[in-house]
């Protein structure tokens, strides 16, 4: 079920007369997607203005936001009591419909996107979202944020249902040490991971990264074909062929500081 509100909708009739072409606001306009699936909450889509194309039958088939589109990812009915709904905002949208079953099958929103859902955030140039599946692809830039790790990729893809994301491409990952931070003591260095490829699964707070993956913290260095990060557990582990590389502080050797610069050398 979709509905329209604006201030003022303008309709333009096919020739003839008979049928509905197109429906566009005059100013802001909101669309309330209502989902046949109990399962999955409401979507809220407001622009200014809306554009609507419809078919012969005056289904909707385009939704075109021209300026200010947002979208609200409303939560769950079973999802748990408190759940903060998600927000996307991007300077245009379009979104497309099946108008044999009436439902929305992908929203596109391009120019300055930004999603928020509680502590976590992403922004990218580009977004796709696919209804069936609940995947938000991120392209142009794509980054990804929460209070403990730092994330880019060529591509980015956010599974809304299982709160996974998987970036592809020149992944680039720092971790912070939130223990750290909440303990008062000074923060440690942080962990930055570059890989080909990442997953990772926030509720467990897993991540796994593969494909010359190189890890680093200060001057401690691990190579290996994949690495798996356990952050509640504060542990990294891999199957493969590791090389690490542990380096000391350098120090003065005794007597050391009592020389000038321009001292003897052998």
């Amino acid at each position: 079920k979709q509905d329209l509100t604006a201030a003022a909708v303008k309709f333009t009739f096919k020739t003839g007369g008979r049928s509905l072409q197109e429906a566009s606001t005059i100013g802001a306009g909101k669309l309330v997607v209502i989902p046949n699936d109990p399962k999955v909450g409401e979507r809220v889509i407001t622009a200014d203005p809306f554009v609507m194309n419809l078919d012969a039958q005056g289904r909707p088939l385009i939704l075109r936001g021209l300026a200010q589109a947002r979208i609200v990812f409303m939560p769950s009915p079973t999802a748990p009591a408190g759940s903060p709904p998600a927000v996307s905002t991007s300077d245009r949208l379009e979104a497309k419909f099946d108008p044999s079953r009436e439902t929305l099958q992908t929203v596109d929103q391009t120019g300055n996107f930004q999603f928020q859902q509680g502590g976590r955030q992403a922004f990218a140039e580009r977004a796709r979202y696919e209804a069936a599946s609940e995947v938000v692809t991120l392209t142009g830039q794509p980054r990804v944020r929460d209070q403990e790790t730092r994330a880019r990729a060529d591509r980015i893809q956010v599974d809304m249902r299982s709160d996974t994301a998987e970036g592809l491409g020149h992944v680039q990952a720092t971790h912070l040490e939130d223990a750290a931070k909440k303990s008062g003591a000074k923060r440690s260095d942080p962990t930055n991971v570059v890989a080909d490829r990442m997953i990772a699964r926030r509720e467990s707070q897993f991540v796994h990264y593969e494909g010359h993956v190189r890890v680093w913290h200060g001057q401690d260095v691990i190579e290996s074909s994949s690495i798996d990060v356990y952050k509640a557990e504060r542990r990294v582990r891999s199957g493969s062929r590791v090389l690490t590389s542990f380096l000391q502080p350098a120090t003065e050797a005794p007597g050391a500081a009592g020389k000038s610069p321009g001292g003897d050398s052998q």
